[in-house]
């Protein structure tokens, strides 16, 4: 019995620890993708505010 308490609670934080890492890494790469095409079209917009 205290094998498999054991067992689970070492298995579910590394589940969820993974599962968050992917979700993490996913909106980082949505957010990054949406900041730059943000940047490109902010910057066709008022190319006066960013000057690159």
């Amino acid at each position: 019995m205290l094998d498999t308490l054991t067992g689970i609670s070492l298995t579910v934080p590394h589940a969820l620890e993974t599962s968050y890492g992917a979700v993490l890494n996913s909106v980082l790469v949505t957010v990054s993708l949406f900041g730059v095409t943000n940047l490109q079209v902010v910057s066709q917009l008022y190319p006066d505010t960013l000057q690159v």
